[in-house]
């Protein structure tokens, strides 16, 4: 079965919680708390999701990060794309069984994978949120633009 990337559910989780708290910028250093990880580790993901515009920096003393787009109108697609492009953790082998048959299985499963992931939306898992109350009411997200 196809694995997404630590980073990749790393910057999933990152950006639903971004979500999830609507209008306050929020700081690599509480999501990184939040996860568990080390903020060197989840800088250079937000600073890539800010590049592709998924996100947006907000400078200043009560600065951090904001959806850059509608919840409804990102998809763990998009987020899956921009990190896993970040650096190439497709293997190599030199075998023609590697290159004729192995590679091209992986690659169609990876496809099927994301194409699952375009049908979700990180609207979809701040909703889940709520559902199981892990955010509270007063972070409700706001879902109007």
């Amino acid at each position: 079965m196809p694995t997404i990337s630590r980073r990749a559910l790393s910057a999933i989780e990152a950006v639903t919680y971004i979500a999830c708290k609507p209008g306050t910028p929020i700081r690599s250093k509480e999501i990184s708390m939040y996860q568990g990880i080390a903020e060197r580790y989840l800088e250079p993901i937000m600073q890539e999701l800010v590049h592709q515009k998924v996100l947006r920096g907000v400078r200043g003393p009560k600065g951090g990060y904001v959806l850059a787009k509608e919840r409804r109108k990102v998809s763990l697609k998009d987020i899956v794309e921009i990190v896993e492009s970040m650096e190439c953790t497709k293997k190599e082998g030199k075998s023609q069984l590697f290159k004729k048959v192995v590679s091209p299985v992986w690659d169609e499963a990876n496809g099927r994978a994301l194409e699952s992931f375009e049908k979700i939306t990180v609207q979809d898992l701040c909703e889940k949120a709520v559902e199981k109350e892990i955010v509270g009411k007063g972070d409700k997200p706001d879902f109007t633009i």
